[in-house]
């Protein structure tokens, strides 16, 4: 029985790391995605590795939440570029209406009727 346990260690953590690949996105947003590519990789790689060695549950569910948590990551990665995109295009458009050199100005003015 010792060794059938021993035998899943690759199992269990690769089933430890798909749980997180799902997690890190969704609890540290936006940079969460970076360390649950991490985990999501590795959990897929140990996740063959213990189907390679004993197809069971473990390597299955390790497999199946890794894909998930590599999927969820491409999204949670597609909506910060887009954010970034939209914020950055928004900051040019202003620039251009010149939104900055107004309230350049009335902070001078400001300062002006404090001082």
């Amino acid at each position: 029985m010792a060794k059938e346990s021993a035998t899943n260690n690759s199992g269990v953590f690769a089933v430890v790391s798909a749980v997180l690949s799902i997690l890190l996105p969704i609890t540290s947003f936006p940079l969460g995605f970076i360390g649950g590519f991490v985990f999501g990789i590795l959990a897929l790689i140990f996740g063959i590795k213990q189907a390679a060695y004993s197809r069971n549950a473990w390597s299955t569910a390790a497999m199946v939440l890794a894909v998930i948590g590599l999927i969820l990551n491409a999204i949670v990665l597609y909506g910060v570029v887009t954010l970034i995109d939209q914020a950055t295009a928004r900051y040019a458009e202003l620039q251009q209406s010149g939104v900055f050199s107004q309230i350049n100005q009335v902070a001078n003015l400001a300062n002006q009727a404090s001082a």
